[in-house]
């Protein structure tokens, strides 16, 4: 028996790879699956072509190269490669993006969230901002709240293991209810 899936252009979230050095390889080769559009910084191009990975979008910083390879879209900023990104995003009309990096501000993000869900992959963790969540997790998942410890009260069927990370209690629905500001929540990958 086979499955067959009709992918739309945007549909999938775009991949914005700026650590390429933060993600196993497995785990990238999951992200990779769907033929998302890929961006990069430009001091990262090279890594990814190295590893067999064709990158979409290129964010510049200043002066955009003439010599570029053709299937390869320059985009330039100055000093914030956040709002060039977003602009592109919405552009394409897509609203959905995994963002692999090693460390990021909250802050950074926030005024985005209304329009865009974002996932960061960071450090063996995938994280999200959000105001309310609830999920179906496997009991002994770790749930990382790097900026959230006065949270935990808020969520069930999980453990308190320490100040900001909780442990699945059992097999089924965790919730956190939900807040006036966004939280950042990490799982374990």
């Amino acid at each position: 028996m086979s499955s067959h899936h009709i992918v739309r252009e945007n549909q999938e979230p775009a991949l914005f790879v700026v650590d390429p050095h933060n993600i196993d390889a497995e785990y990238l080769g999951q992200l990779l699956e769907w033929s998302p559009t890929i961006i990069t910084l430009a001091q990262h191009y090279e890594v990814l072509a190295s590893w067999g990975i064709k990158v979409d979008v290129l964010l510049v910083d200043g002066h955009v190269a003439t010599d570029m390879e053709e299937h390869l879209l320059a985009i330039s900023y100055s000093e914030d490669y956040y709002s060039a990104l977003f602009a592109y995003l919405e552009s394409k009309k897509n609203y959905t993006l995994n963002i692999i990096v090693d460390q990021f501000e909250k802050a950074d993000f926030l005024a985005y969230l209304p329009t865009f869900t974002i996932n960061f992959i960071s450090n063996g963790f995938k994280y999200v901002l959000l105001q309310q969540y609830e999920k179906w997790l496997p009991a002994g998942l770790i749930l990382h709240l790097p900026d959230a410890y006065h949270l935990t009260d808020k969520f069930s069927n999980v453990n308190l293991l320490d100040a900001n990370q909780l442990e699945v209690r059992e097999d089924g629905f965790v919730t956190m209810q939900k807040t006036n500001d966004y939280v950042l929540i990490g799982e374990v990958l």
